[in-house]
């Protein structure tokens, strides 16, 4: 159940980043600024997931692991 959560969570706080990247003047900073901040309160598997998305959304180039 916990797992669960972490990962609705992270899914929200990116989620929210989408919609601010529209706005966003560099769409790959923000999906590393977002991840800077997943990580401060959640798990680092998760949020590398979640970055990994954003990047690839926004046709950024690939996360280095």
């Amino acid at each position: 159940m916990k797992k669960r959560s972490l990962a609705a969570m992270a899914a929200f706080v990116f989620g929210c980043a989408v919609v601010t990247t529209a706005m966003a003047g560099d769409a790959c900073q923000t999906c590393w600024q977002r991840y800077n901040k997943c990580v401060s309160m959640l798990d680092v598997q998760t949020c590398e997931y979640q970055v990994a998305n954003c990047l690839k959304s926004n046709g950024c180039p690939n996360p280095p692991w």
